[in-house]
């Protein structure tokens, strides 16, 4: 469970390349502009809201904060619930509740090891081509209710991540991410950019500076 919560903030962010099949229906938006508007090539901030629907839950858990993406890192500042500071890099994921005092560490040789879109790290840090992507996920972009919908099923492994989806305005970025996983739990993120460059880098420098400050690294 604990796993599943801090992977689930591994970021939110792809970069695909071409040999991708494309749904007609989705003519209207090409392909390759949503891939643009996808690839992050430097630090960008949102603000998201979490939505957790668990079988283990009444209710719906919900969380709100900042996200930060950036080449070969996502570092997730929750403030509610709880404040809390999530770092995941290609060879580590840290997590700090700043309230309880709590830390959690742990090493990574693959970041599929990772559920959610945590797996998807090398893609965002350009570390994996079009034939690894299609070894793992059917891969398919569609029009629905007049937004761009990008699908990535997982075509095998039952321990790597579960459907994600992401979905956004006509000619805008992604601002909806849902993951579904194989026991019916989802999770959804719904995004809306702050920032980036210089403003973005500046303020996710203060927030890991906050993790070394807690022995994190």
């Amino acid at each position: 469970m604990r796993h599943r919560w801090l992977a689930s903030y591994a970021a939110v962010c792809l970069i695909l390349l071409g040999g991708i099949w494309c749904d007609r229906a989705a003519a209207s938006e090409p392909l390759q502009d949503v891939l643009q508007r996808l690839e992050i090539a430097g630090p960008r901030q949102f603000q998201y809201r979490e939505k957790k629907q668990m079988s283990l839950l009444s209710h719906p858990w919900l969380a709100a904060g900042e996200l930060f993406l950036a080449p070969g890192e996502i570092l997730v500042a929750q403030q509610t619930p709880r404040e809390t500071l999530t770092l995941i890099t290609a060879k580590q994921l840290e997590h700090f509740d700043l309230q309880r005092n709590r830390r959690f560490s742990r090493a990574l040789s693959d970041t599929s090891q990772l559920q959610g879109l945590g797996s998807l790290l090398p893609l965002f840090s350009g570390g994996e081509g079009p034939d690894k992507l299609q070894e793992r996920f059917d891969v398919k972009l569609r029009q629905r209710g007049g937004r761009w919908v990008l699908e990535l099923m997982p075509i095998r492994s039952p321990r790597g991540p579960g459907d994600i989806t992401l979905s956004g305005e006509p000619g805008g970025p992604a601002d909806r991410i849902v993951l579904e996983f194989q026991d019916g739990d989802t999770i959804e993120w719904f995004l809306r950019p702050q920032a980036d460059g210089p403003v973005a880098r500046q303020r996710m420098l203060r927030l890991k500076e906050g993790l070394t400050d807690q022995g994190m690294r």
